[in-house]
């Protein structure tokens, strides 16, 4: 009787974290949130300054106004103490963090930093944990590999990510080889050559990055993804006996729990489908690196370009008219991460960089390229208009690069 409430107890005081939650894959769950710690820690090294904003000329993009006033001490206290939740495990603690750094600067929420954070939500279910970690997982090859099906991939992104050493139509096979290895992880037939197909596409996918010199916040995050593929989807398990097995499922259907489990489905498997009718955030959505995303700059008068900050001057396009502030350059060089490409955050920012330096420039988005012909449609916003002065907002056809608005 004694060591039995003893256990149970034990049991009690251990729920707190992910891998005790976790409780038939009591081998791999601690594993998995290693990694995602890890990852986690890894991507806010890379983009210091995204997290610790001192002396940072990249504005801020807060849900509302009001959640983004205060100085820059703030933000890095709020990091600090996702950090130190990170290290101690709290998961709940870094979670809630995490939220608050976002709702500060919708700029944080990265790919990377969306999939830790669904990742370790799983990890709270009781009975569930590493099968909803595992369907998040898939959910994400598929729709990265949707995203790219298009033809800004075939003949921009993917030139840019291979550097020109690849042949140009190879670029067909990350698409495809990103959805059959989400379609294969699902079945144990094929599951063993799509964990070794994704490891060697992380692999590659690393090499030329490195080689290109892009984006090294997301280094890790390839790393990371490798490793816990092989973790949820190979090895033995440490799991009760089939009895314990049958009265764990039973009991995580009967579980209000199993509604969590469904819902994180639904967010990675089924809300991505809104991207493609501007209702769901791309990054969101599996897009990065896609070529699929909305762009923008802000346009400036040549006169302004000499007054700018250095860090944005060397962002701005000057050779040929329009000038512009390039947002996404600027993002890369300042933070170490791509700007975010929402209208409502490129909004938020250009009101800023209008007010403080170009008041008579204007915000231009590019919307998402049609995945045939690459086209896009273009709106753009006047600084009065961002300013609530009242201005012409004008749209237009465009193709979508922007060396040639």
């Amino acid at each position: 009787m004694s060591s039995s409430i003893s256990r149970s107890r034990s049991s009690a005081k251990s729920n707190g974290r992910p891998q005790r939650a976790c409780k038939t894959d009591t081998l791999v769950c601690p594993r998995v949130w290693l990694l995602i710690r890890l990852g986690m820690l890894a991507g806010i090294a890379l983009s210091f300054k995204l997290w610790f904003p001192f002396d940072r000329l990249y504005p801020a993009a807060p849900f509302a106004t009001w959640l983004g006033v205060g100085p820059a001490w703030i933000d890095a206290l709020l990091t600090i103490a996702m950090i130190a939740a990170l290290l101690a495990g709290w998961w709940k603690t870094a979670l809630g963090v995490l939220a608050m750094l976002v709702l500060r600067d919708q700029s944080r929420l990265q790919p990377w930093a969306w999939e830790y954070a669904l990742l370790t939500v799983a990890l709270m279910l009781p009975s569930a944990g590493l099968k909803t970690c595992r369907a998040l997982v898939i959910a994400l090859y598929i729709w990265s590999g949707i995203q790219k099906l298009n033809m800004t991939f075939a003949t921009r992104t993917w030139l840019e990510v291979s550097g020109g050493h690849l042949p140009d139509f190879a670029w067909i096979a990350i698409p495809l080889g990103e959805i059959a290895i989400g379609i294969a992880l699902m079945f144990e037939r094929t599951r063993r050559a799509a964990v070794i197909a994704a490891v060697a596409l992380h692999g590659s996918i690393i090499v030329m990055l490195i080689a290109s010199h892009e984006n090294s916040v997301v280094w890790p995050w390839n790393i990371v993804m490798a490793l816990l593929v092989l973790v949820m989807f190979t090895g033995r398990q440490q799991t009760a006996d089939s009895r314990q097995q049958t009265a764990a499922r039973l009991s995580a259907v009967r579980s209000p729990l199993s509604s969590v489990h469904w819902a994180l489905v639904a967010v990675a498997a089924a809300l991505p489908a809104l991207s493609f009718v501007g209702l769901w955030d791309p990054y969101l959505s599996g897009a990065l690196y896609s070529g699929n995303t909305e762009q923008a700059v802000v346009i400036v008068a040549p006169d302004v370009v000499a007054h700018l900050p250095q860090v944005i001057a060397r962002n701005t396009w000057q050779d040929s008219p329009p000038r512009f502030i390039d947002l996404n350059r600027w993002s890369y060089d300042e933070l170490n991460v791509p700007a975010y490409p929402a209208e409502r955050v490129f909004k938020e920012i250009a009101t800023d960089v209008c007010r403080q330096y170009v008041d008579s420039g204007a915000l231009r988005i590019l919307g998402r390229p049609d995945a045939i012909n690459g086209r896009r449609t273009s709106v753009t916003i006047p600084c009065e208009a961002l300013a609530g002065r009242g201005a012409t907002v004008a749209r237009s056809a465009s193709v979508g690069h922007f060396r040639k608005l």
